[in-house]
């Protein structure tokens, strides 16, 4: 092991506090430590960079998975051009937002009727933006979305037939389709040696009656780059206290969470890395 990467996006509270510590913990131990550089949502991927410093992502309990834990996830822009005209004559233009809507219920049949139903896909539309008075049909619409699939073959599927079907509903409706795809990280796959080593330094700590393996998530997860680059796994701290009222999801306007569990964090890991020191001693110069 030549580092530890450290990772995560999705809890910004306390994050360099924690991470600091655990960084200088570990070059004690005459580690290098890298961290990378956090990827949000429709953003570019990230790259491994020892000025950025990130903690691990927040969930319920204290629990890992042994090989998939997140999905490939990325991003489609769909632009809508057609003819603009008054609401009052809609036969003289061409409505980009009718030919939209029927895009995004089209897309709904995408992996029922193209995936084996053991696979797993999600296309999901979070944007819809068309015009600016109730009055007028604008001559464009801008969607956009997201596709994650566990399987590199599931998702060229997605991505080839939603292409497809933008270009297909553009010339039925009159009007043009410009798809545009983004692509974000690939699924995160954890080293299931690795995973089982984390798991059971982390019991060390917590006790294995507080851990537990948990299925895979379809949200992306930056970590899957450095899990490219060397064997590697993820683990979740649970930061929920209801009675703080710290209960809210990821990505609510009201997360929050516990930094109670920030330590505890930085001794799982810490304990990880002397169980894996001490296995192999000979990995240091």
């Amino acid at each position: 092991m030549k580092g530890l990467f450290v990772t995560g996006t999705d809890t910004g509270v306390g994050k360099t506090r924690v991470a600091v510590a655990l960084i200088h913990a570990l070059r004690a131990q005459g580690l290098r430590v890298a961290a990378m550089k956090p990827v949000s949502a429709g953003s570019a991927p990230g790259e491994l960079n020892e000025d950025v410093i990130a903690l691990m992502q927040a969930a319920n309990v204290a629990a890992e998975v042994r090989d998939v834990s997140h999905a490939a996830s990325d991003s489609f822009y769909v632009e809508v051009r057609g003819r603009g005209v008054h609401g009052s004559s809609p036969e003289k233009g061409r409505d980009p937002i009718v030919a939209g809507a029927a895009l995004v219920q089209a897309a709904q049949t995408i992996v029922s009727r193209n995936l084996d139903p053991t696979d797993v896909g999600v296309i999901s539309f979070g944007e819809f933006q068309a015009g600016s008075a109730p009055n007028v049909i604008p001559p464009v619409a801008r969607i956009s979305g997201t596709i994650r699939s566990f399987k590199p073959e599931v998702r060229e599927i997605l991505i080839r037939r939603l292409q497809e079907l933008s270009r297909g509903m553009g010339e039925a409706m009159g009007v043009t389709m410009a798809f545009t795809l983004k692509e974000g990280v690939p699924a995160c796959r954890n080293d299931p040696k690795v995973s089982e080593a984390f798991f059971d330094s982390a019991a060390e700590v917590v006790g294995k009656e507080n851990l537990r393996w948990l299925e895979p998530k379809c949200g992306g997860e930056d970590f899957a780059l450095m899990a490219r680059k060397a064997p590697g796994a993820m683990i979740r701290l649970g930061c929920r206290d209801a009675s703080q009222r710290f209960n809210h999801p990821l990505h609510s306007p009201h997360f929050d969470m516990d930094e109670a569990v920030l330590p505890l964090g930085v001794e799982v890991f810490c304990r990880a890395v002397k169980d894996y020191l001490e296995s192999e001693p000979d990995i240091l110069p």
